[in-house]
């Protein structure tokens, strides 16, 4: 009997003395926000231990920390006391929490650690430093004035799923930053940046004297900003208009952008899905290598006038998107539009797409008005006007290979490619093209000819596959000059490998 009621206290006093103990979790992620003693957390998905990074898995879980609460940091190998100030958005904390009530029992905040969103993109270990900070709320703010003069500080700072709602302000930054790279990749320094936080900004002015000085930078998965009726101008080098970089948009409309400094493009987009949509704008850009847009993600723009004084009017870096329509973009550097290699983020699998409708194009340097290299790239122009002195209409080089497209549009110029590159010049909706194709018999062309499109030779010219859909080749106005083909080809099977006569007095022949 005793025996008994010894064994049943037992259990009972087992079941109490379970009942004072809280099952525990361990998390790991990014800080997102904090408020108060709440903490937002972008969970880790992987964790790479060795090379001490962690990759976000995409979901977000919010902790307690309270006066029990036993906070580390963890650097170079050491281990100290911290209290929750220590703790900054951005930081990567490992937490033991109680799983009821989401209650922090022990953090560690490892300083060394870096954290990756889903798509690789790298997001800063350490919090930015700003004048002025919307984090986790929805903020408004009109008619006011911001200043920041610190280095490597932001004027204005919008992140952890913060809201700004900003009118008629006025935007000003100085003190340059410390490392160029930082500005670029993480958005330090800037005038205004939204870090996975939204802006909306209407009627207002930023002006911006900083060396790596954006005026207005978007980055992350939920960052965006949208812009009507801003004054934009910047002085210093590495000072961009607006940019858009790891996964983060910007749409503007009547958007006045005016960059002074090198490497200060007015628009760029970099980085997978990093998109640019504006409307109704005007670019200037004064220094060397500042196009008007500059694409290593998406930029579409619409009714934009742009004129860069010493740089090529845009750019298309890597596997990545430029379109424009009803615009005037014009360049005076080097080049009229480039493609070429991407270098850091490029966005797709595939081509370097430029497409432009209804505008004009312009350069004033004795280059080509198209450059590619070291890229696949496709170009379509439908109904735009090309101004350019150099005489060359596209030039590929160093594995540069171009699909050119032409709608409704009358091109002048010379084709120009290397042993390494090929061209492929498609006429189609009564388009008309003057000039002469790899007259030097350099590199790989291919010539596509819908009904209705027509080619005024210039000088000798050679072309790997001739596909054209009037089989008698009356739309090839010769003046007197010779057409070679490659009679190998499968595809001009239908040419027999003979010599045929063109309008003009020249002659449709097999390459020797």
């Amino acid at each position: 009997m005793k025996k008994t009621l010894f064994l049943f206290l037992l259990l009972v006093g087992l079941i109490l003395l379970a009942g004072c103990f809280h099952k525990s979790d361990r998390l790991t992620g990014q800080v997102q926000s904090i408020l108060d003693n709440e903490i937002t957390l972008a969970l880790a998905g992987d964790i790479t231990k060795d090379e001490q990074i962690i990759k976000l898995n995409g979901k977000e879980t919010a902790i307690i920390a309270d006066a029990a609460t036993r906070i580390l940091i963890e650097e170079d190998g050491k281990t100290k006391e911290a209290v929750l100030n220590d703790i900054q958005t951005g930081d990567i904390l490992s937490v033991i929490v109680d799983e009821d009530d989401k209650t922090a029992i022990k953090i560690r905040l490892k300083i060394d650690w870096t954290a990756k969103s889903q798509s690789g993109a790298i997001a800063k270990q350490r919090s930015l430093s700003s004048r002025y900070v919307v984090a986790g709320k929805s903020i408004k703010l009109t008619d006011e004035a911001i200043h920041s003069s610190a280095a490597d500080e932001n004027t204005l700072l919008i992140e952890g799923n913060g809201t700004l709602t900003a009118t008629n302000i006025s935007i000003t930054k100085s003190g340059d930053t410390t490392s160029e790279e930082d500005s670029r990749l993480y958005g330090v320094n800037n005038a205004v940046a939204a870090i996975n936080g939204s802006g909306h900004l209407e009627g207002c002015t930023i002006h911006s004297e900083a060396e790596g000085g954006t005026a207005l930078f978007s980055s992350g998965e939920n960052a965006s900003l949208n812009l009507a009726d801003i004054s934009i101008i910047t002085t210093g080098g590495s000072a961009k208009g607006l940019y858009a970089a790891n996964q983060g948009t910007i749409k503007g409309q009547d958007i006045s952008i005016m960059t002074n400094g090198a490497h200060s493009a007015a628009v760029i987009a970099d980085g997978k899905n990093s998109v640019v949509k504006l409307n109704d704008s005007t670019l200037t850009t004064a220094g060397e290598d500042s196009p008007c847009l500059f694409s290593a993600g998406t930029i579409q723009a619409d009714g934009v006038l742009g004129l860069a004084s010493s740089s090529p009017a845009a750019i298309v870096e890597g596997t990545n998107t430029l379109a424009i329509s009803a615009s005037d973009i014009t360049g005076t550097g080097k080049y009229g539009i480039i493609l070429h290699e991407g270098k850091l983020n490029s966005a797709n699998n595939g081509l370097a797409r430029f497409s432009a409708k209804d505008s004009l194009l312009g350069t004033t340097q004795d280059e080509a008005m198209f450059y590619v290299t070291k890229t696949d790239a496709e170009v379509s122009i439908i109904n735009t006007e090309l101004c350019f002195e150099s005489g060359i209409l596209i030039k590929a080089e160093d594995s540069g290979n171009i699909a050119f497209k032409a709608h409704k549009q009358t091109l002048t110029g010379d084709i120009i490619c290397d042993h390494t590159s090929t061209v492929s010049l498609e006429l189609k909706k009564g388009s008309c093209f003057k000039g002469a194709i790899d007259a030097d018999h350099t590199g790989s062309a291919i010539l596509v000819l819908e009904k209705g499109s027509s080619w005024y030779m210039t000088d000798d010219s050679y072309i790997s596959i001739l596909n054209s859909e009037q089989k008698d080749c009356r739309n090839i106005e010769s003046n007197g000059h010779t057409l070679y083909y490659d009679s190998e080809e499968e595809e001009n099977g239908w040419l027999n490998g003979r010599t045929h006569d063109l309008p003009g007095g020249g002659k449709l022949t097999p390459a020797p």
